[in-house]
C-alpha cells in the first residue's frame, strides 16, 4: 500500500509498457506474412486481405530497415 499525495492510503497500480525491438517487428513482419499463406486467394475478400496486410507489414518493413541503414551507414556523415 502507498500513501497518497493527499493522505489517502490507496493501492496504487503500476504500468509498464513493453516496447518491441525493431529486430522483433522485423520478425514479427514476416510472421504476420507467414499466417496470411491460409487465407484463399480465389476469393474477393481473401485476396483483397491478403493484399491491405502485404501492404502493411512492407511499409513497417520499409520504415524499419530505412532506419537500420541510416544508422549503419550514417546517412549524415559525408566523410
Amino acid at each position: 500500500m502507498m500513501n497518497n499525495m493527499d493522505g489517502n492510503d490507496e493501492e496504487q497500480e503500476v504500468f509498464y509498457e513493453d516496447y518491441d525491438t525493431r529486430a522483433e517487428i522485423i520478425n514479427q513482419c514476416y510472421y504476420a506474412l507467414s499466417s496470411i499463406e491460409f487465407l484463399d486467394p480465389y476469393d474477393k475478400k481473401g485476396q483483397a486481405q491478403k493484399n491491405r496486410i502485404k501492404q502493411r507489414v512492407l511499409d513497417v518493413l520499409d520504415y524499419y530497415v530505412s532506419e537500420i541503414h541510416a544508422e549503419i551507414f550514417d546517412e549524415t556523415n559525408e566523410d
